[in-house]
């Protein structure tokens, strides 16, 4: 069987960027496309509550509705707290150092 090699093209580890975007610097098409789509939404909008108007299934309507919701209102993700017990530093003594902390 032929050996796949591997792809050693691109930049050697440990030498610095040259040329292309700055870290950080927006893609220009990009934003011109989503400036375009939003322009184009905008121009659509009163037409869409009619379009969701025609629809007589109510589960099929409010199922559109919640998938256009969500371009608007992206799902909320849950956020975990973990309280390290093996520390010996409960909640109450960190806020007491935080309090402390900020009195002085």
């Amino acid at each position: 069987m032929e050996e796949k090699k591997k792809n050693t093209g691109g930049r050697p580890k440990g030498i610095a960027k040259t040329g292309g975007r700055q870290k950080g610097t927006p893609n220009i098409t990009n934003k011109n496309f989503y400036n375009v789509l939003q322009l184009k939404l905008v121009e659509r909008l009163p037409k869409l509550f009619e379009w969701l108007d025609k629809i007589e299934d109510p589960y099929q309507k409010i199922n559109a509705m919640v998938k256009i919701m969500e371009f608007r209102f992206p799902k909320q993700k849950s956020v975990e707290f973990k309280l390290d017990e093996d520390t010996g530093n409960s909640l109450e003594e960190k806020l007491y150092e935080m309090i402390k902390k900020k009195d002085k």
